[in-house]
C-alpha cells in the first residue's frame, strides 16, 4: 500500500514538471509559443455523438493517405474528453495515457531535431476514422500517442490508414429526438430537484431526490443512449418516451402526497407533529416493498423526510452563524 501511494504521489508530481520541461523543450526546438498556446487551449472531444449515427462505409478500399492533423479532433477511447492536447502530451486529466511512451517521445524528441522527429510520423501509419460529413478525423484503435506526440510538436501532417464513415440520415434523425426528449426529462430534473443515480442499469434506474434515493424505476436512464448505434432506433424511442410520461405523472403525485404531508404538519402542535411524524415513520418502513399508490405516498413521505432533514441542517447553520 505504501509502495502504491509513494508512485501515486510521483506520478502526480512528475506531471507537473513535465509539463514545465515539455513546454521548454519544445520552445528549443522551434515549436512556435503560439501553437503551444493553441495545444494548451484546444481541448479532445469525443467521438460521441457521431458514432451513434455515422456508418463505417464498410466495403471501401484501404486509403494510406497524409492527414492534416488540424482535422484531427478526437483521440478515440483513449482520449479524455474536454482535457486539452498538451494536457494529454502530459497525462494530466487523463488516465488513459501511457505515460512510459510519453516520456519516450520526450526523450526521442530531445535527441532529434523537429525535422527528424516529424519525419517518423510518415512511415509507420496510425489508424484513423474520417467522418466524413462533418469532415473530421478521430483515432480508430492505433495510433494514438504517436498522434498526440505529431500535433503537439507542430507536424503539418501524419500518415494514416483511414476508415469511412457517412452520416446516416435515419440514425441522425433518431438521435435529434432522442437530444430533444433528453433535454426535456433533464429540464423536469433540474426543476423537481432530481437526479439519477449510480445504481442504473438496462432494467431500472436509481432517482435521487437532492442527492438521496427515493426510488427505483423501470425505465432507460440517458446514457443507455450514448453506448452504441444500436439504441438509437425509433422502437427504443417510442418505448422511452412512454417511459418518460408514465414516471413524470406518478412523481406528479409523489409531490402531491409530500405537500400533503408538509400542510399537515404546519397545522400540527410541535409535540404532536414529533408523535405524528414518528409513527408515520414507523408503519412507512412496511411500505418499502409496496406497489401502486402506497408505494407513491412512501415517495412523497420520503421526500418529505429529505427536505425536514436539510430544513434542520439550515436552521443549525443560521444559528450557529
Amino acid at each position: 500500500m505504501l509502495s502504491f501511494i509513494s508512485c501515486l504521489t510521483c506520478f502526480c508530481l512528475g506531471g507537473r514538471d513535465f509539463k514545465k520541461k515539455l513546454e521548454k523543450l519544445l520552445l528549443e526546438k522551434g515549436v512556435l509559443e503560439s501553437h503551444i498556446k493553441e495545444m494548451k487551449q484546444t481541448a479532445n472531444i469525443s467521438e460521441y455523438p457521431y458514432e451513434l449515427y455515422y456508418d463505417v462505409v464498410e466495403k471501401s478500399e484501404k486509403l494510406y493517405r497524409d492527414v492534416p492533423l488540424n482535422k484531427i479532433k478526437s483521440l478515440g477511447f483513449r482520449g479524455t474528453s474536454g482535457v486539452s492536447w498538451f494536457d494529454h502530451a502530459c497525462y494530466n486529466g487523463t488516465d488513459n495515457i501511457d505515460i512510459g511512451r510519453c516520456e519516450k517521445a520526450f526523450e526521442y524528441l530531445g535527441k532529434q531535431s523537429l525535422e527528424e522527429f516529424h519525419t517518423y510520423y510518415q512511415h509507420s501509419p496510425v489508424k484513423l476514422i474520417h467522418y466524413e460529413d462533418d469532415d473530421f478525423y478521430a483515432i480508430y484503435g492505433d495510433g494514438t500517442h504517436r498522434t498526440i506526440w505529431a500535433m503537439i510538436t507542430g507536424a503539418p501532417t501524419i500518415y494514416a490508414l483511414v476508415t469511412r464513415a457517412r452520416k446516416n440520415p435515419f440514425l441522425y434523425k433518431s438521435f435529434l429526438r432522442f437530444k430533444e426528449l433528453e433535454s426535456q426529462i433533464n429540464m423536469y430534473f433540474e426543476e423537481k430537484d432530481l437526479s439519477w443515480g449510480v445504481k442504473n442499469n438496462q432494467y431500472y434506474s436509481e432517482i435521487l431526490y437532492k442527492g438521496i434515493t427515493v426510488a427505483f424505476y423501470s425505465i432507460y436512464p440517458p446514457y443507455s443512449f450514448k453506448r452504441s448505434s444500436y439504441s438509437l432506433n425509433d422502437q427504443k424511442l417510442d418505448t422511452w418516451n412512454k417511459q418518460l410520461n408514465e414516471f413524470r405523472i406518478e412523481f406528479e403525485k409523489s409531490f402531491r402526497y409530500r405537500k400533503i404531508l408538509h400542510n399537515i404538519m404546519k397545522m400540527i402542535p410541535g409535540k404532536l407533529e414529533h408523535k405524528l411524524f414518528s409513527f408515520i415513520e414507523k408503519i412507512s418502513e412496511s411500505w418499502s416493498a409496496a406497489d401502486g399508490e402506497i408505494r407513491l405516498i412512501k415517495q412523497g413521505f420520503d421526500m418529505y423526510c429529505i427536505d425536514k432533514k436539510f430544513r434542520n441542517l439550515d436552521s443549525e447553520v443560521r444559528t450557529y452563524d
